[in-house]
């Protein structure tokens, strides 16, 4: 094997139907006490029925005025639920990959049919039809209860659709580049409407009569007073004008933004904040509802928190909501700590089983990484970093000039502990009591850090490329890289990985140069890496892969899982810790772990199969994975949505085994794809979506 394809299988694996042998030993879930549940992007309600999208975790709902919920469908298969409605006794559905509807109470779920692009963001219902928008799709209209969609996009001047909202005979849509539009003859035609409107890039809109009420990225609020024909600014009060949602009920305006809620009572005029009893950790409001029994709010963490006193005081109403998402680990003096950017710091000493809260002194209890330095536990949170020395039992803030800023990840080199943070870089040698911005460091975002001997990498993700740091100084390392946003690096064996925003790259050289990270054989990225004995451990966002041979081969290791996005691993006292995004934290013991895979007999797939694609959505390349039974005829096939054959990626004869191929979409425009598998008589097709 190539040494690209064998170390590149440690970043990119693929979601494989493969699992451990070993079947009764599996992971166990480690539950946290989290006071919420998790992410929630979208809320619906109809009579008694409440519906949450919570973040991976799928759809939510709830019968008695959100005291309680249930989990009715979706988990597993889409990463954010985007829009939720009611038609009729139907529901609907606008997620990360299409429209989906349920017409048994959300018993189960199918995709529909008629749309030319996945991802839609927002949806509407105007009397017995429905819309849907999406940046991408545009708008389309449904005339049978969801059942299939065609275009309704005639006068639209841009396809990047953020909200939707009917009013009195009028629908008006929102966008990301091109101000308000609104339809009166029911989507058939589109105009302009944004006369006024400072504001191109829109995410929220409320309707009261002919008051038109808009929301933006950061610009504040908006209103017109005549249907949409001009617009003025209305912020007065308004302290935080990064707005994602609004709703209207009865006289007040209330408005969701990046900092808690605000209310008006005056049509705009001016506003105060409305968000007593909302937790500081959950004060980003991603979607706000409001019924005859009250105003419902979903927050970025803490899950759906309802006031029964238009808005002067918010109780948690998430019983039943459990998504749990940890980002960083840390292991001290017999204590496992897991920190959570929205559920605070938690410590367990008995494996797991059960989970204390000490967070005595830590003021700021958004949790983004943690290291152990000397005797020291540090906490790096959304404000500065704070320290422990008694072992997480009272915390105190660090003395560091950028106390306010959010830190995102530690890294030690000899005596000194390196911070990346959004401020810049920050060196510390005493063991993280104080810092100062490290020598030659660049003022920028630093996202990632990774150490190999005695050299420092740092990744920013905001434009400043990788750097690394030696007794010599700091060298720029671009030879090779073709985007500077760097979302993550990892060092395994001799060779450095890193991940931007525009592809992967790799370096066997100390990161002298860069090639692009092309396997033919894997898919998929790392989020962290573990190494015990001769066992090296990788956490995907498509489960949990180990490797016994320095990366030339991986297996998943995943039965048990619930939550396939491993955040963070981290081994201690004989067991694998897995952090997930939406499950919270599981362990096993690391001698249940074997290497070998069910599904194979000596190395060779018992079934035929075809994998779904990684990463999905792709832009522009993927990888495609699937595996023979026996030596077959194989034929691996992209066509559009219409059927046309646009690329042979296999058409060959291939033994049996695993087999993994990249298909690159570079000349293809965004939307819905599919490929095909031809093995001898088997034959399967699955779906990819393409993002640009």
């Amino acid at each position: 094997m190539k040494l690209s394809a064998k170390i590149l299988a440690a970043w990119f694996l693929a979601i494989t139907g493969v699992f451990c042998n070993d079947a009764a030993a599996q992971w166990k879930q480690s539950s946290l006490p989290t006071p919420g549940g998790g992410y929630i992007h979208s809320l619906a309600a109809s009579g008694q029925i409440l519906l949450a999208g919570a973040d991976e975790q799928g759809v939510f709902k709830s019968s008695d005025k959100g005291a309680s919920w249930i989990p009715i469908g979706l988990k597993g298969t889409l990463e954010y639920i985007h829009a939720l409605t009611v038609l009729d006794s139907n529901f609907l559905a606008a997620t990360t990959y299409g429209l989906f509807l349920s017409t048994n109470q959300g018993m189960t779920w199918t995709e529909v049919s008629g749309y030319n692009n996945g991802y839609f963001s927002t949806l509407a219902v105007s009397g017995k039809d429905a819309f849907a928008g999406g940046q991408g799709p545009g708008i389309f209209r449904s005339t049978d209860g969801g059942l299939t969609w065609t275009a309704s996009d005639s006068g639209l001047t841009t396809l990047n659709v953020t909200a939707l909202k009917v009013g009195d005979s009028v629908i008006y849509a929102a966008t990301s580049t091109g101000g308000i539009f609104k339809s009166t003859n029911n989507g058939a035609v589109w105009i302009e409407s944004d006369s006024g409107l400072a504001a191109q890039f829109i995410v929220a809109l409320a309707v009261k009569d002919s008051n038109v009420y808009a929301g933006t990225l950061d610009q504040g609020v908006f209103h017109s007073s005549n249907a949409g024909g001009t617009w003025a600014a209305i912020d007065s009060g308004l302290s935080n004008k990064n707005i994602s949602s609004m709703v209207i009920s009865d006289t007040n305006i209330f408005v969701g933004t990046a900092g808690g809620i605000f209310r008006s009572s005056n049509g705009g005029a001016i506003w105060d904040s409305a968000g007593r009893g909302l937790s500081s950790n959950y004060n980003y409001i991603y979607s706000l509802i409001a019924d005859s029994t009250g105003i419902y709010a979903g927050t970025n963490g803490g899950g759906v928190y309802r006031s029964t006193d238009d808005g002067n005081d918010w109780n948690p109403s998430s019983v039943g909501l459990t998504a749990v998402e940890v980002d960083a680990f840390a292991a001290n003096e017999g204590t496992i700590f897991a920190g959570s950017a929205a559920n605070g710091l938690f410590a367990t000493t008995d494996n797991g089983h059960t989970w204390s809260t000490p967070d005595s002194g830590l003021s700021n209890t958004s949790i983004y990484s943690l290291a152990v330095v000397g005797s020291n536990l540090l906490a790096g949170t959304g404000g500065g970093i704070f320290l422990s020395s008694n072992n997480g039992r009272s915390w105190k803030l660090a003395d560091s000039a950028e106390s306010n800023s959010l830190v995102m990840t530690f890294a030690v080199v000899g005596a000194n502990v390196y911070a990346g943070t959004s401020a810049g870089l920050l060196e510390s040698s005493n063991n993280g009591l104080t810092w100062l911005e490290a020598e030659h460091s660049w003022q920028t975002y630093i996202y990632s850090l990774a150490v190999k001997g005695n050299t420092l990498f740092a990744g920013s993700a905001i434009g400043g490329g990788i750097w690394a740091v030696t007794d010599t100084g700091w060298r720029s390392l671009e030879n090779g890289i073709t985007n500077n946003y760097v979302v993550s690096l990892s060092v395994v064996g001799n060779t450095i990985l890193a991940v931007t925003q525009g592809g992967e790259f790799m370096s066997t050289d100390d990161g002298n140069t860069w090639s692009p990270a092309d396997s033919t054989e894997t898919g998929g990225y790392v989020h962290s890496v573990a190494t015990v004995g001769g066992k090296i451990f990788a956490g995907t966002r498509g489960g949990i892969y180990l490797s016994t041979d320095d990366g030339a081969t991986w297996n998943p290791v995943n039965t048990g899982l619930t939550s396939l996005n491993v955040r963070s691993l981290l081994v201690d006292d004989g067991n694998l810790f897995a952090a997930t995004a939406g499950a919270g934290v599981w362990l096993r013991p690391l001698a249940d772990i074997s290497t070998g895979v069910n599904n194979l007999r000596d190395g060779i797939p018992l079934i035929y199969s075809l994998d779904q694609n990684y990463p999905n959505p792709c832009n522009p390349t993927t990888a495609i994975r699937y595996h023979l039974a026996g030596s077959s005829d194989v034929t691996l096939k992209v066509y559009d949505i219409l059927g046309r054959e646009l690329q042979t990626l296999v058409g060959e004869r291939r033994n049996a085994g695993s087999y993994s191929v990249m298909f690159n979409a570079n000349n293809l425009a965004s939307g819905v794809y599919f490929y095909r598998l031809h093995a001898g008589a088997f034959s399967q097709t699955k779906k990819l979506l393409l993002l640009k």
